[in-house]
């Protein structure tokens, strides 16, 4: 047995790196560590085929990328996202924007209050009404925002 470990140690092995096998690995490889300039679409088209998403990171577009194990996402950037990923990625994002746009909301019923109060101290009760009516609406939106979060949960 000792014969053979030493053998085997002196032997020298050849073996295909990942690169050599599969040249799309050094297109990636080379886009996240900007070797290929991002600009280089032509280069992306050769590891997948753009899809109709885009990157949570950086809304730039995503490719999806031709992997026979595993379904996989990159930018023109260099950001990369297995389906997993990008799926809680997405639903981030979602949840982002919702709470962006209710914390809007809140912040137009305040300020539609202020003008309600405002034109009602001048007696223009027209736009006193119509502010008083867009404040009412703006907090029915930010409650079924509310309630789509709930049930998102």
């Amino acid at each position: 047995m000792g014969g053979l470990v030493a053998r085997l140690v002196s032997e020298q092995t050849r073996r295909e790196s990942t690169w050599e096998r599969d040249p799309r690995m050094r297109i990636e490889a080379n886009f996240s560590t900007m070797e290929t300039p991002a600009g280089d679409l032509s280069a992306m088209d050769k590891i997948g085929k753009l899809s109709a998403l885009t990157c949570p990171a950086c809304k730039g577009s995503l490719w999806e990328v031709d992997d026979a194990h595993v379904l996989r996402f990159r930018c023109h950037t260099g950001h990369a996202f297995s389906a997993e990923s990008l799926d809680g990625a997405q639903r981030d994002r979602i949840e982002d924007a919702v709470y962006t746009a209710i914390a809007a909301l809140e912040e137009d019923v305040q300020f539609s209050g202020v003008l309600e109060k405002r034109f009602g101290d001048r007696d223009q009760t027209h736009l006193a009404t119509q502010y008083r009516m867009k404040a009412e609406k703006a907090r029915q939106s930010a409650e079924a925002l509310r309630a789509l979060l709930v049930r998102r949960d």
